[in-house]
């Protein structure tokens, strides 16, 4: 029997169209990225200096950065005054300098990666070592472990992995 595909959901493991590789994509050949979504390449080109400069982890002159949100803020306006904003522009350009100014460390640094690797730490802490019997409790027995795991004395004291290909 043939069962039609919907095509608008991601497969399994394939990921979606938001993660990194298809925006490097996007951003690689602005014209084309122009063409085919119908928007002002300029603006597309001030859009990508913009999520390099806060994915940078670098320090961020935050006067120079709200001139240019700003800039940006406006050439949308004035581009696309028939479409509103998006809640992810409008924090990005309109409050970015002041996120930016109160943030203890740069923004770029502040990334979901360390979270999404230790997943799987979560995973194993939670099936193999937490006690299962109320979920209070297994969420305790977690976090304690995930707090051992934290502790550089601790990690230090671990032993380190014999090369069995060692050619010394």
């Amino acid at each position: 029997m043939y069962r039609r595909q919907n095509k608008d959901v991601p497969k399994p493991g394939c990921g979606n169209t938001n993660d990194g590789n298809t925006s490097r994509r996007f951003f690689a050949d602005l014209e084309l990225a122009g063409a085919i979504t119908g928007v002002d390449v300029n603006l597309i080109y001030r859009f990508k200096v913009t999520l390099e400069v806060i994915s940078s982890g670098q320090k961020i002159n935050t006067e120079k950065y709200s001139k240019y949100a700003t800039d940006i803020a406006e050439m949308y306006a004035r581009l696309y005054l028939w479409h509103s904003m998006t809640q992810a522009m409008h924090k990005i350009l309109i409050h970015g300098a002041i996120l930016i100014e109160k943030a203890l460390l740069p923004i770029g640094q502040l990334s979901e990666e360390a979270a999404e690797a230790h997943n799987k730490y979560f995973r194993l802490y939670r099936q193999n070592f937490a006690r299962t019997f109320s979920r209070a409790s297994c969420n305790l027995g977690v976090l304690n472990r995930l707090l051992l795991s934290s502790v550089p004395v601790i990690t230090g004291m671990r032993p380190v992995p014999r090369n069995k290909h060692n050619l010394s």
